[in-house]
């Protein structure tokens, strides 16, 4: 279990609303059989502590790499990460695509009378 912080919440929110979106319109979710699955951890002790988020699409038509570079883009691969000083990648596989989150505890975590 882990309590995020506004910035983090913020961030997954419109990340997961552009992700959702995109697999409506082109997606697993946008034919039958298609799914979602989203995990996290936390991984290392103390400063090096590292929260990870994972979207992944498995769809039986997965969609293929788009140069579009729309809002949804600069959601995925910069405003999310920046906010919780981390990093995400957005990987299309032959299955599906697959959107990992990666940060700093630190900077994800709900810390008592910080917000």
């Amino acid at each position: 279990e882990v309590t995020v912080n506004a910035a983090c919440c913020q961030s997954l929110s419109l990340a997961l609303y552009e992700l959702t979106s995109n697999a409506f319109k082109y997606g697993a979710l946008s034919s039958p059989g298609g799914r979602i699955a989203l995990s996290w951890e936390t991984r290392g002790t103390g400063e090096d502590a590292v929260f990870r988020f994972e979207w992944r699409e498995i769809s039986s038509n997965p969609r293929e790499m788009s140069d579009h570079q729309g809002f949804g883009t600069t959601v995925l691969e910069k405003m999310a990460p920046m906010s919780v000083r981390g990093w995400a990648e957005r990987t299309f596989c032959a299955d599906g695509v697959i959107w990992t989150l990666e940060a700093p505890l630190v900077a994800v975590l709900t810390h008592s009378g910080a917000e």
